[in-house]
């Protein structure tokens, strides 16, 4: 980089990448955007890396070993450190199944393989990505592979003479880019961590250098440069502040902080009033510590949250963010420096002692996988909350569709006795809960029942979501309208689904410290409402379905909503122990809470007309103003939970649901008795 010139405007830029990334994972709702700071890094990176590797080139002293040890000083001191601070409290805090995926986390890490392990475990965007401590480290993996086959092909067409290298970038980010786009129709998860559907992000940095745009691009033109700048960061500020997670991403999407960097790098000369802003100490400050920055805030974050009983204030979170950045300065000062000047260790030092400590922190990682998360460690008690949340439907995962796969209603799960599948239950991850209670009750009599679901999903016709995760959502709602009504054997479906979140559209609040923080569910734009608000909409949608299964034939018993939450009830329980909270009572909500939220939705459910052929189960009035007045409770008369998280049944919960269901069922003549 000497050769070039030092550019502060560059290490402002770094500013620019990581201040959204640390807001966008503290759940500031004003930077949507804010994870594109990572392919602002990106760029970055490809950039400098690719300057660095041709003016070695061109001066004839590049070697591998020399790059690989620049790597190794640049990256791993401060990310061990990170980890084994992070290992520390994580050791005290996370419960047996958190540890034991944080193992996991960090012996994939020591193998540049984490980017990988997270898309395996449910995705960036997933509800519990914000409880991860070693989430951020998918993107050091993705630069590290980048970086195996990245320098061999500059050296190649570097001996090779070839007079257009810039074509050739030019066209492998192009396929990069491509492939991006594809796959996020058919694996989201695999589009946002893979190095195929990432490399344009950094080939995009390496053609500036190999063009030679060092910040001079229009240099003859500074009023041009100026402006070609500014334009570069107000595409930057658009991808920061606009883009959000509903759009399919890196995509072409993607484009806008990518060009964004590379307008800026390509054209803020120190002239230019973008290059004096991005080069002011204070902005050139936090982008040298960018890196330590990084590192620190998703562990300060992810384990603070693991902690606390509740979603931490913002308060709380500003103090985080304040840690955050004077933890990176520290280490800036005393682990990264240090560690760059080979005055202080040689190569065989760095590169020896990293192995070491790599293959330790395997080591450890996979022991915490074998042992499940070493629960010697803590109390009996905090183990036993911790398994409970796995009291679900054990196919929880293999008979519902979800954004990852895709189950055919003619390919669907059957429960109970095969032969006799008289019923199905239809709807979403709600009523896939209530599954083996229900096989219990009915394989008694002999019958049997498909299930029809879709994780996150109403399967309801003519929903109209728009959110790229959920594609096949609508389409799935109706082959399985479509697969019942060719299907004279299903007489009757029971019918569940999270009904208030579909009709709000935003995750659920307590109001007393159980915040959701995930994911929205988008449905199709207002202007094709026809008038109506989103909850006269859904509500009217949520009516013909039904109106559609009575019309087939199909007697119908309408579940009402479970009560949500806000809290994963075992995890907050398991903390409270921790905490020294000695319970007596039931964890529970609001009750008049819980009318509010359902509000709407039970509104459009009630005016569904009544019949022969309709049953009304209501849930909430098993579990509200019952145990405690005004409170709808999370556990039973024994404390077990009634949930495995915040708004599933557990299979406690389902069992008393479904026994309502039955008893109505057997009421009206629809079922015969148990022999």
């Amino acid at each position: 980089m000497s050769a070039l010139g030092y550019r502060p405007e560059v290490d402002g830029l770094r500013a620019v990448a990581v201040l959204p990334v640390i807001l966008f994972h503290a759940g500031f709702a004003g930077v949507p955007g804010g994870f594109v700071g990572v392919d602002i890094f990106f760029v970055i990176s490809g950039y400098l890396i690719t300057s660095i590797v041709q003016a070695d080139l061109a001066a004839g002293r590049f070697s591998f070993g020399q790059f690989y040890e620049r790597r190794a000083r640049r990256i791993l001191p401060a990310l061990f450190l990170v980890t084994a601070v992070a290992t520390v409290f994580a050791w005290t805090i996370l419960l047996p199944s958190q540890f034991k995926e944080f193992g996991e986390s960090i012996g994939t890490m020591a193998l540049f393989l984490s980017n990988h392990y997270f898309q395996s475990r449910g995705g960036y965007f997933a509800e519990a990505a914000e409880l991860r401590p070693m989430l951020h480290t998918w993107s050091l993996s993705v630069e590290e592979q980048f970086y195996l086959f990245f320098p061999p092909l500059l050296l190649l067409l570097w001996r090779w003479k070839v007079r257009r290298a810039w074509l050739v970038l030019l066209v492998i980010g192009a396929v990069s880019l491509a492939l991006a786009e594809y796959a996020n129709t058919v694996s989201d998860r695999f589009a946002f961590f893979a190095l195929p559907t990432r490399a344009f992000e950094l080939i995009g940095g390496a053609l500036l250098a190999v063009l030679g745009l060092h910040g001079t691009a229009l240099r003859k033109r500074p009023a041009l440069a100026g402006a070609a700048a500014a334009a570069g960061i107000a595409l930057l500020a658009i991808s920061i502040f606009w883009l959000d997670q509903s759009r399919p991403f890196p995509s072409l999407w993607a484009l806008l902080p990518v060009l964004g960097t590379m307008l800026v790098i390509a054209c803020a000369a120190p002239a230019t009033a973008v290059g004096r802003v991005l080069a002011l100490r204070p902005v050139v400050f936090i982008g040298l510590i960018s890196y330590s920055a990084y590192l620190w805030h998703q562990p300060i974050l992810a384990l603070t949250r693991h902690r606390m009983l509740n979603e931490p204030s913002w308060a709380v979170l500003a103090g985080l963010i304040v840690l955050t950045l004077v933890l990176a300065a520290l280490t800036w000062r005393f682990v990264e420096r240090p560690f760059r000047d080979r005055r202080n260790f040689s190569r065989r030092q760095i590169l020896a002692t990293a192995a070491v400590i790599s293959a330790v922190i395997f080591a450890f990682g996979l022991a915490a996988r074998e042992t499940r998360g070493f629960p010697g460690r803590l109390a009996p008690e905090l183990a036993q909350m911790d398994l409970l949340k796995l009291d679900r439907n054990p196919r929880y995962q293999s008979c519902r569709s979800n954004r990852h796969q895709f189950i055919a209603p003619a390919a669907s799960c059957v429960y109970g006795n095969p032969e006799a599948p008289a019923f199905a239950i239809l709807g979403d991850s709600h009523v896939n809960a209530l599954a083996p209670a229900l096989e219990a009750r009915l394989a008694a009599r002999g019958q049997g029942f498909h299930e029809l679901t879709y994780g996150g999903c109403p399967v309801t016709p003519g929903y109209g979501i728009v959110a790229p995760a959920f594609a096949d959502c609508d389409r799935y709602a109706e082959l399985a309208y479509d697969w019942l009504e060719a299907s004279p054997r299903i007489g009757t479906v029971i019918v569940n689904l999270r009904w208030p979140l579909y009709v709000q559209g935003v995750p659920f609040d307590n109001g007393e410290g159980g915040v959701e923080t995930w994911v929205n569910l988008h449905i199709a734009r207002q202007d094709s409402f026809d008038g109506l608000t989103r909850a006269g909409k859904v509500g009217e949608i949520y009516q013909d379905a039904i109106a559609r299964l009575r019309r087939a034939g199909k007697r119908v018993v309408l579940v009402y909503a479970v009560p949500e939450i806000g809290w994963n009830v075992p995890g907050y329980l398991a903390k409270e122990i921790q905490h020294g909270i000695v319970r007596t009572t039931p964890l529970s909500v609001s009750y008049a809470g819980f009318l509010a939220r359902n509000a709407e939705a039970t509104a459009a459910l009630d005016a569904i007309p009544d019949g022969p052929d309709l049953i009304r189960i209501r849930p909430a009035d098993l579990w509200c103003d019952t145990v405690l007045p005004g409170r709808c409770v999370a556990q039973g008369a024994d404390l077990r939970p009634l949930y495995f998280d915040g708004d599933h049944v557990s299979r406690i919960g389902a069992d008393a649901v479904t026994a309502e269901i039955l008893h109505e069922m057997e009421a009206r003549g629809w079922l015969a008795p148990p022999p």
